[in-house]
């Protein structure tokens, strides 16, 4: 179990598990995660927190840590395209 506050005074509250993550086509094994059960905050779909920023009493190795580890990218960065509507998405 987990209880989180963050510095805005959101919580959110949940159960860690271990899963594989696949990442276009590739995987990252045994990867912790947190399942949010109760919140009062936004939903959000998956925290790609720095390390040190993670809120675990015991620490793990981050998504992006893994993922740099694995080779499946280079370094920890990661960029975000965000729209208001699917309406707005065009594959291409």
């Amino acid at each position: 179990m987990f209880e989180s506050e963050f510095i805005d005074g959101t919580e959110a509250f949940g159960e860690w598990f271990k899963d594989t993550i696949s990442v276009g086509g590739k995987k990252i094994p045994v990867q912790q995660i947190g399942l949010n059960k109760a919140s009062n905050q936004y939903p959000s779909i998956l925290g790609l927190g720095f390390k040190g920023a993670e809120t675990a009493v015991d620490k793990y190795p981050t998504l992006l840590e893994n993922m740099v580890s694995g080779k499946i990218i280079d370094r920890q960065a990661f960029s975000l395209y965000l729209v208001r509507s699917f309406e707005h998405f065009k594959p291409r």
